[in-house]
Order: C-alpha cells, then sequence, then structure tokens
C-alpha cells in the first residue's frame, strides 16, 4: 500500500525542506542545544511546539523551529538512544 502525497502534505514537506535549510544556515550546521555538528545520523528540523504535542497544523516559521543532532532530540522526546 502506498501512501498518496495530497497537494497539502506536499506543501509542508517543500515548506519543511526550506525551514531547514535556512535554519542549518543559522546554526551553522550544528545542533542548537549541544553545539555539535552531528554525527552520522545527521541533524534534524524539531518543532519547537510539536503537532502531536498542541502545535497547529499552520507552516511553522523559522522562529518556531530548531536544529538538533539525534542524541538531543531523542533526549527532548524522551526517547532512549540507541547506540
Amino acid at each position: 500500500m502506498t501512501r498518496r502525497i495530497t497537494p497539502h502534505l506536499k506543501a509542508q514537506i517543500e515548506h519543511d525542506n526550506a525551514l531547514r535549510q535556512e535554519r542549518l544556515e543559522i546554526a551553522d550546521n550544528h545542533c542548537e542545544m549541544c553545539h555539535t555538528t552531528g554525527d552520522w545520523r545527521g541533524l534534524s528540523l524539531s518543532h519547537t511546539k510539536p503537532k502531536g504535542m498542541g502545535g497547529t497544523r499552520h507552516l511553522y516559521s523559522i522562529d518556531e523551529v530548531q536544529i538538533l543532532c539525534y542524541k538531543c532530540h531523542a533526549a527532548l522526546h524522551h526517547i532512549k538512544e540507541i547506540a
């Protein structure tokens, strides 16, 4: 079963990709919590108020996201890191 990408979802993905690139430039390709450059898992875009935790479905602004390494992103969501 393949997932159909709706025009809304496609726009959201494109918007998030653009935000990620802009935020990476602002953070100088470093995690905004621990300031490392990340590891093989890379740096990811994290919403400061995730949609599943009361955030909205609007297109987020640059001030509502941050760049985090895997370890900090996992810690933020209370997820045990897998080595």
